[in-house]
């Protein structure tokens, strides 16, 4: 009934296998930090197990029923293959792949090991309930059972989510002669290089996701999104590309709830923006080389994408039904006003936040002063109707 595998179906993994019998990096730097007792790969993969066998396969039942619009018996599952993804800051994701009435259908399943991570999964799994409900779209994954299971007394947290069918990972590489390029690590094609207009395409599309998403009137807005975390993913069919964003780690308001409820005039409104706007701007350039290297600058393409974006997103608040119809001119407007001073002052103001020891706040420090003049230059060019 269950197979076990570490990427894909190359690497199988067997419980009388070595590999089954190897120390589970707990933490993304591979080290085996583990309280109480140390976990193998075999303990993660027969915890999985105990959780999608659960009360005659109760979760696996209930997140395929609801994805598949049908209900379905536990009967009608005859193998479950289980692909362990990655090791992250928070999760060990794995996708599970289920045989169901002769068709395979893959589902992703986090899965938290440490307080920090059972935490994170905690405000994830509310953050992506209510944004699927409030704003229902296709942007970010839907979410299905959640639930926890205990090995060698460590309580290990999971929920099932929607799987990204053919979308991947990507992070910025350093070429031999000092050029950056994205590569999108495709396990079934291989590797490739986008084009510079297909990195364009991809800034917009992540910048139009996080501000579809962003509330003005609360200043509610997606938090802790990194690229060097792998949070967004793409698919390319011929040369068109697509974007999804799938984890939502946080998503809250920096005021009280009194203050959410005080209706806000519209330059208070324009304000708020303007600091999701910059903040928009500075995040978007940030990864990592090749995923797990040094913190990478992206540079001007990701500006000239990021704010075709950021407008894209702003109009579909006014398709949503959120009543800001002129929400879009007016923060042109707005920002015609600003002076590069402005934009100066604003950047220093959201880097001086930073945690001292953010380590991506020195790749941010030594491109910031290039970043705003870029940034404002693009901005003049916005034409106001």
């Amino acid at each position: 009934m269950f197979e076990y595998f570490i990427s894909d179906e190359t690497r199988p993994v067997k419980n009388d296998g070595e590999e089954w019998q190897k120390p589970f990096p707990i933490n993304r730097d591979n080290s085996h930090a583990s309280i109480p007792a140390p976990l193998t790969y075999g303990d993660y993969f027969l915890a999985v197990r105990q959780f999608l066998e659960k009360d005659n396969f109760v979760n696996l039942v209930s997140a395929a029923s609801v994805y598949l619009k049908k209900n379905i018996s536990p009967e009608a599952i005859k193998g479950v293959s289980v692909f362990l993804e990655k090791h992250g800051e928070y999760y060990h994701p794995s996708r599970i792949e289920a045989l169901i009435s002769g068709r395979k259908t893959s589902f992703a399943l986090n899965v938290a090991l440490t307080d920090s991570g059972v935490g994170c999964m905690e405000k994830e799994y509310k953050s992506l309930m209510l944004l699927n409900q409030e704003t229902p779209n296709s942007f970010i994954p839907d979410v299905f059972k959640k639930g926890f299971v205990y090995r060698k007394n460590r309580k290990i947290s999971m929920f099932i989510g929607e799987w990204f069918e053919k979308y991947n990972e990507f992070h910025i590489s350093v070429t031999s002669n000092a050029d950056k390029a994205i590569i999108v690590w495709d396990p079934v094609l291989g590797n490739y290089k986008l084009s510079k207009n297909q990195e364009k395409e991809l800034y917009r599309q992540a910048s139009k996701i996080l501000t579809f998403f962003y509330n003005p009137e609360t200043c509610s807005k997606i938090h802790s999104w990194h690229h060097a975390a792998g949070d967004f993913v793409i698919k390319r069919e011929d040369d068109k590309i697509d974007v999804k964003l799938i984890t939502v780690r946080q998503y809250e308001s920096p005021f009280e709830e009194k203050e959410r409820e005080t209706e806000q005039d519209i330059r208070t409104i324009l304000d708020g923006l303007f600091v999701f706007f910059l903040n928009l701007s500075i995040r978007m350039c940030i990864d990592r080389t090749d995923g797990t290297g040094a913190f990478v600058w992206s540079g001007d393409t990701a500006v000239k994408g990021m704010i075709q974006g950021f407008f894209d997103g702003l109009g579909m608040h006014t398709q949503a039904g959120m009543n800001f119809f002129s929400l879009t001119e007016s923060f042109k407007y707005y920002l015609s006003l600003q002076q590069e001073s402005d934009l100066h002052d604003l950047a220093d103001d959201i880097v001086s936040s930073y945690h001292p020891a953010a380590p991506d706040k020195p790749v941010v420090e030594s491109n910031i002063k290039k970043h705003i003049k870029v940034l404002y230059k693009e901005t003049k060019k916005l034409s106001i109707s």
